[in-house]
This record gives structure tokens, C-alpha cells and sequence, in this order.
């Protein structure tokens, strides 16, 4: 509620808004801002002061796992990625960074921080002193999204220490794109009553769960022959988190393109939806074409005659899950527009289009089995939300029918059931699961409607979702 500075305080005190409430408002903003320009001060000082030795520094130590084709990668990607890629280094170097400097015709490598923080450091407000001291003081880790709420903030788990419990970290534009389960490299930091990121994030791609469950294999190592030395280990973390980002932003491994065998097209996965609006009309039409078999009890198919009793398949016409729905499928765009052009001049005004589905099979390759993902050539409707969720919902629960019997890469090349019997299976299994949810959960927030409910998924191998998450 807006209340102007001349109006009784809301808070009923009698006193004018200006001289009540309003002014302890503005105490407490100023109060919460009075850190800012911290960072660009410290940033600023050693630009001035070390120039070489600080863009020498990133280049030695932030950029130090990349080979020279990695680095031209490096320097043509986006702007905005560029821009990233400098925030996230100039966190780094703050934290975790050293440098070599010269004092006294002596060359001696400090740390950044100390350099920052010690004798002779860049002048700083109490208040941005203390941000900064907190900000070298905490940590690279890995974070799992427990809960994400769009423009306010979300819950993190840091995925390698179980002392530590949830931490509530304000963000408004993080939490718009991070969802549930995903996982990523950040630098939480204290401030005052409440915990923020640092600005740094290194989004660790589709691969983050095979990543998390190798860096954990090798901090056991590490602790076993280190003693137990925790700096050594987080030095370590510090570096596989940053040269798996580079590595995620700068390798390019497109996975091949699959092709359908009949006519050598890329093989695309399109599914439209109609509304059948007399299907004593669609039926008729439909079985009077001489190519075409099947009937309304189980839908028709249009075949291609090859010859010597031989053909194929050009236009499944399945039968929808919802009241009144038809769903023809074919294996290509060029097939599915060709039948689709077919289609509505032969049902006429039986029939009215609804929506287009295309899944990219690479997509399902890449997360073995993973949720449908729609290209770019995925057609919209007017549909609400409401009606575009369970629209989703019938496609999900139809194309993983099967999904607990079939064999998956991300488990090994085992079925979920499989999987499933064994305690490794199992946290592999439930994390794929995970994996499932946080993609849906993105596309339906771009797409403005409520995610598909997997939970059908975890009942198919006896697991109960809450419970077995609860337990982890």
C-alpha cells in the first residue's frame, strides 16, 4: 500500500506518515544498502595499483585449465556469457585468488584477500569492510535447490556437507531461472540478517549429477590421505567447479543427428493435437481413403505402399487420452506436415487443431529417457495454463508408459526396476528422477502453466516420493 508522506501513519500512532513509519523505513533501507560498492572499490584498487598482475593472475590461476583452442572458443562466445565469465572470475580472484607483486625489489605472491584486507588495503566504508571480509571468508560450493519461489529467493542444500542444514538466500533474479533440484556452483554470503550469492553462479549443465557423484568420490580420497584437511580438499573443489564450468561453456559436443531410415530425414518426434468435433463424419472420411486402416475404436493409420507387400507407416491417427481427441503422430516434420495437410483437407470441419508437440529424440539420448523437451518449432494455442498442464500431463503419462521396464543410459544401461534393487541404483534413480522434475519445472515456468506431477514416475518402482526424498 502507497501512503503519501503528509497522511496519517498507517501504524495508527496519530503522527504523520513522513515523521512515523516512512522514516524508519528509509533507516532501514539505507541500513541494508550500505555495503554496495564494496566490490568495485576492491576491484578498482587493484586495477590501479596491479594492473598486470592482476589480469596475469586470472589468466594463471581462473583460466588455468584451458588449452589455447579452448581459449578462442573462449573469446567468441556471447556477450553475455563473456560478461558472466568476468564476474565469476573477479569473485574468484577476491576469495580465492593470489598475485605476485613487487615490494622492495623482491617478488612476493599474496593472496588477493589479504592483500585487500591487510596494511595499505583500498579504503572502505565499516559496513563494506565487513561485506567483504564475509565474502573471502565463505567457500565455493555446490547447491541443490531444495525450493525455489520466482522473484524472491530459493533454499539450498550445499550437496557436500551434511553439518550444515538448508540456508534461505534472498535472490530476485536467480530464483526467476533456478528450479527445484538443480544443482550449481555459488559463493553464499551473510548479510547482516539474511544470506545472499556473491554474484558468482556456474551452472553445471545436464551432466551435474555424474559430476557431483565424481568430485565426491575424489574428496573421499583426498580426505583419506590429506588427513582429513579441509583447506586442501576446498582448494580442490574451488578448482573442479571452475574448470568444469569453463569446460561446460567452451567444449561443443552436439550429439549426432538421427535420421529416419526411410526417407533420410532428420527424425523428429511431432505429435499434433485435434478436437474431434463429429466423429461419425472424421470416421467416414477417414476410412473411405484407400491408403488409410483402422477404425474409431482404435484409430487409423495412412500407409506408403513400397511394393512386393511391403510398406510403411506415414501417419499414425492415435486415438487422445482426453474426451473428443485425436493425436497423429508421424516420425519426421516433413511427414507430420505433409499429414497434417492431408488430414484437415480430407476431416474438413470434423476435426479442429489444437496444438503441436516435437521432441527432439537427441534430447531423450542425452538424459537417457529424460522429459520431452519441444524445439524451437513447437506451436502454441490458445489453451490457459490450466488446460495446457493437463495436456502435458496426458502426453507424459502416455509416452512413459513403458518407462520402468526400459533400459537407460544414466543408469547404466539398467531399467528403473532394476535400478531400483540396489542402494547405489536407487541414488542414481532418484536423482534422475530429480533430473526429470527440474527440467519440466523450467519449461513450464517459460511456458507460464504449473509442471507435470512425475510423481507417477516413482510409483512405478515402488518408491514414494516424499518419503524417499524425506529420507535423503
Amino acid at each position: 500500500m502507497t501512503v503519501s508522506r503528509g497522511a496519517p501513519c498507517p501504524c495508527g500512532s496519530g503522527k504523520k506518515h513522513k515523521n512515523c513509519c516512512q522514516r524508519t523505513q528509509r533507516r532501514e533501507v539505507a541500513r541494508s544498502q550500505e555495503h554496495q560498492g564494496a566490490l568495485e572499490r576492491a576491484i578498482a584498487w587493484l586495477e590501479n595499483r596491479h594492473p598486470r598482475a592482476l589480469t596475469a593472475a586470472i589468466e594463471l590461476g581462473f583460466l588455468q585449465s584451458l588449452d589455447i583452442e579452448s581459449r578462442e572458443v573462449l573469446r567468441d562466445l556471447p556477450f553475455e556469457l563473456l560478461q558472466m565469465i568476468q564476474i565469476n572470475a573477479l569473485d574468484w580472484l577476491l576469495a580465492d585468488g593470489e598475485i605476485e607483486i613487487s615490494r622492495g625489489g623482491k617478488t612476493q605472491r599474496l593472496l588477493v584477500k589479504d592483500l585487500l584486507l591487510g596494511p595499505g588495503g583500498p579504503l572502505l566504508l565499516t559496513p563494506q569492510r565487513v561485506y567483504l571480509e564475509e565474502l573471502v571468508s565463505r567457500p565455493l560450493r555446490i547447491f541443490e535447490v531444495l525450493e525455489s519461489r520466482p522473484g524472491d529467493g530459493f533454499l539450498l542444500q550445499d550437496v557436500f556437507s551434511s553439518e550444515t542444514g538448508p540456508i534461505p538466500v534472498q535472490e530476485r533474479s536467480g530464483s526467476k531461472q533456478l528450479v527445484q533440484w538443480d544443482l550449481f556452483g555459488a559463493r553464499p554470503v551473510r548479510v547482516q540478517d539474511h544470506w545472499e550469492l556473491s554474484g558468482s553462479i556456474y551452472s553445471l549443465g545436464d551432466g551435474a549429477r555424474d559430476l557431483v557423484s565424481d568430485i565426491r568420490e575424489a574428496l573421499a580420497k583426498l580426505d583419506a590421505e590429506a588427513g582429513g584437511d579441509r583447506a586442501h580438499s576446498q582448494s580442490f573443489l574451488t578448482r573442479t567447479i571452475v574448470a568444469s564450468w569453463l569446460t561446460i561453456l567452451t567444449v561443443r559436443r552436439p550429439p549426432p543427428m538421427l535420421v529416419d531410415q526411410g526417407s533420410g530425414d532428420p527424425l523428429m518426434l511431432v505429435t499434433d493435437h485435434y478436437d474431434v468435433l463429429d466423429w461419425d463424419a472424421l470416421a467416414s472420411r477417414l476410412e473411405a481413403e484407400p491408403d488409410v486402416e483402422g477404425k474409431r475404436t482404435e484409430g487409423w493409420t495412412r500407409f506408403l505402399e513400397l511394393g512386393n507387400d511391403m510398406r510403411r507407416s506415414r501417419l499414425a491417427i492415435n486415438l487422445g487420452k482426453a474426451t473428443d481427441r485425436i493425436e497423429p503422430f508421424a516420425r519426421t516434420l516433413k511427414l507430420a506436415d505433409e499429414g497434417r495437410a492431408w488430414l484437415e483437407r480430407v476431416a474438413g470441419d470434423s476435426i479442429r487443431f489444437v496444438i503441436r508437440d516435437i521432441v527432439d529424440p537427441r534430447s531423450l539420448a542425452e538424459r537417457g529417457g529424460g522429459p520431452p523437451r519441444p524445439t524451437e518449432n513447437s506451436m502454441k494455442s490458445q489453451l490457459s495454463p490450466e488446460a495446457l498442464t493437463r495436456l502435458y500431463q496426458q502426453f507424459a503419462e502416455k509416452h512413459y508408459r513403458q518407462w520402468a521396464e526400459e533400459k537407460i543410459p544414466a543408469l547404466g544401461d539398467r531399467t528403473p526396476r532394476e535400478a531400483v534393487a540396489t542402494p547405489s541404483g536407487k541414488s542414481s534413480l532418484v536423482g534422475l528422477l530429480k533430473d526429470y522434475e527440474s527440467m519440466e519445472s523450467r519449461r513450464a515456468r517459460v511456458e507460464g502453466r504449473d509442471p507435470v506431477d512425475f510423481e507417477f514416475l516413482w510409483a512405478q518402482v515402488g518408491l514414494d516420493r516424499n518419503r524417499d526424498l524425506a529420507g535423503r
